[in-house]
């Protein structure tokens, strides 16, 4: 089932997109978006470039309330393809009701076309299971949405959703490989771990000795991990305005008074320690170099679940890694409780046994792998 002409509306979640082009190896995509959504088309076409992802990419332009804006747009893009050789496969996912609607109907009406010209095989109706990552058609095939050779980059994930760009520390940048992770670096995170460190004299102090082991956490990760995943450091994402998408939102509490004609200086933005990718799926780091109160975590971890949706997406997994065993295996228990489903949590133990791991050469035996799976 691969080849031919794809339609699948953007929703929430363009990056099923580029599932289905990796999957399929479309001939045409058409990609289904809203006023609101219709700036990612040329976004979605970067990301694709720059996987080696083959096929044509256009936006059709619906509406996410006018069931007729959409059915009509979807007329006109589809009819050049109506009388050719190109199989029509529509995806039947994302979107609002009326564009449900809307792709339903006009999948109806190409079909009943193509039947009548005596060509029963030239529409084909599929319903998506992001979940499984499957395509289902109306005859039972189905196609599963493996992850691509390449890995999306940081950059056309921020930019695919609420993000303007990723913006890397220079400072803080993960290493390039596990070879590139020092042992010696390790030990002495791992010593810094086992005695609890030492209390810093100020805040600047503080501040400073908190990005180093932000650093060395995500360092440690990058030892662990193979090959295969992406990892990066320190990350800033500026995010869009969501009524002007092609613009930064404002940060209502940052001030313009220093530069009030530069548009970043008062932009709305956010933080991240690190990020992990393997093909399309993404999770997303934080690090806690203290022992905070169980309130204080559940209000980060929540923090943390938004920054991961605005970074990555819905599919995204948060990782909050905290130095305290017993609050970290609390907030695992209370994810069902708290809506925190997609955030999972490394404790102290965890990271100290990764670290002895990766000390004596045994890096896959690291128990907090399974995070990552």
């Amino acid at each position: 089932m691969t080849g031919g002409v794809w339609v699948s509306a953007v929703g929430l979640n363009p990056l099923r997109i580029v599932r289905i082009t990796a999957a399929v190896d479309p001939d045409v995509v058409l990609a289904v978006t809203t006023p609101q959504t219709a700036y990612v088309v040329p976004q979605l076409a970067r990301a694709m470039a720059h996987m080696n992802l083959s096929g044509e990419l256009r936006g059709v332009a619906g509406d996410a309330y006018r069931w007729d804006i959409t059915y009509q747009a979807l007329l006109e893009a589809v009819e050049e393809f109506a009388d050719s050789d190109l199989r029509v496969n529509w995806v039947i996912g994302g979107g609002t009701k009326p564009m449900l609607a809307a792709q339903v109907a006009a999948a109806r009406h190409f079909d009943e076309r193509a039947r009548a010209a005596g060509n029963s095989d030239s529409v084909h109706i599929w319903s998506l299971d992001d979940r499984r990552g499957r395509l289902t058609d109306e005859h039972g095939n189905r196609v599963d949405l493996a992850d691509p050779i390449r890995n999306i980059s940081a950059t056309d994930l921020a930019r695919l959703h609420a993000g303007m760009d990723a913006q890397a520390s220079p400072d803080f940048l993960a290493p390039a490989s596990a070879r590139d992770v020092s042992t010696h670096r390790i030990k002495a995170r791992l010593q810094k771990w086992r005695s609890n460190g030492y209390k810093p004299t100020s805040a600047k102090q503080s501040h400073q000795l908190n990005l180093e082991a932000e650093a060395d956490a995500i360092a440690l990760i990058r030892a662990i991990l193979p090959e295969s995943y992406s990892v990066h450091g320190s990350l800033t994402i500026p995010l869009r305005d969501p009524e002007n998408p092609l613009t930064l939102a404002v940060d209502p509490m940052a001030t313009r008074s220093k530069h009030p004609n530069d548009a970043n200086s008062h932009a709305r933005r956010f933080e991240v320690d690190g990020l992990v990718v393997r093909g399309l799926r993404s999770w997303v780091l934080e690090y806690k170099n203290f022992s905070p109160s169980l309130k204080i975590a559940r209000i980060d971890a929540a923090e943390m679940d938004v920054r991961r949706r605005d970074l990555a997406g819905d599919g995204a997994i948060g990782v909050m890694m905290i130095l305290d065993d017993e609050i970290g295996r609390r907030l695992s228990a209370d994810v069902d409780e708290f809506e925190l489903g997609s955030v999972r949590f490394i404790t102290k133990t965890d990271l100290m046994q990764a670290a002895e791991c990766v000390i004596n050469g045994r890096p896959g035996d690291a128990h907090m792998l399974n995070v990552f799976h």
